[in-house]
Order: C-alpha cells, then sequence, then structure tokens
C-alpha cells in the first residue's frame, strides 16, 4: 500500500469518500463516528485523523445513526446524513 491508517475500534466504518478536491484526504463514517484523515506522505506512509466530538446536547436533539458522507466540493465542509434524515454539516477549522 502506498498508505495506511489504523482505525480505532468500536465503530465498523461504512462509508469512505475521497476528496476531489485534495487527493490526500478523505473521511469516513460509522454508525456514531466521523473520522477526517490527511495522508502525510511522502515525509510518512500513515493517515492521521481527527474525529470531531458529537453530542445531543450540541444539536438539542438525538442524533440518529449516520449512514454517509461526502466532501462538498470547492470548500472546506462536509456533510453526513442520518438514518433520521438529518444532516450534519462539518466545517475545517470550526
Amino acid at each position: 500500500p502506498s498508505a495506511v491508517g489504523t482505525i480505532p475500534a468500536g465503530d465498523l466504518q461504512t462509508c469512505v469518500r475521497f476528496s476531489k478536491d485534495d487527493p490526500s484526504q478523505l473521511l469516513s463514517n460509522g454508525k456514531q463516528r466521523v473520522y477526517f484523515w490527511k495522508a502525510q506522505l511522502p515525509y510518512s506512509r500513515e493517515f492521521k485523523y481527527y474525529s470531531p466530538p458529537v453530542s445531543a446536547r450540541d444539536f438539542k436533539q438525538a442524533i440518529g445513526d449516520f449512514t454517509v458522507s461526502v466532501f462538498v466540493p470547492g470548500t472546506t465542509m462536509a456533510v453526513t446524513g442520518t438514518i433520521d434524515g438529518d444532516v450534519v454539516v462539518w466545517e475545517e477549522g470550526s
């Protein structure tokens, strides 16, 4: 492999999407977590990740299981859909 990353235990990742704007970035999600991955090439063959904390308190409602995530082209945003039909908007640096 060109690069590798270790997925933390506990939330099977069911969706993986690559950024069309930056091929060194990808995101993945399971039912409870979203992981934003960045390849460290050429300095390392590792992917580093950030997984923003998610709390029902932040949304003022219960959060359904995540189903799919995608980068929004031409922006620093991504969106994740839930089984309840809600959409979570993620923005880099927020």
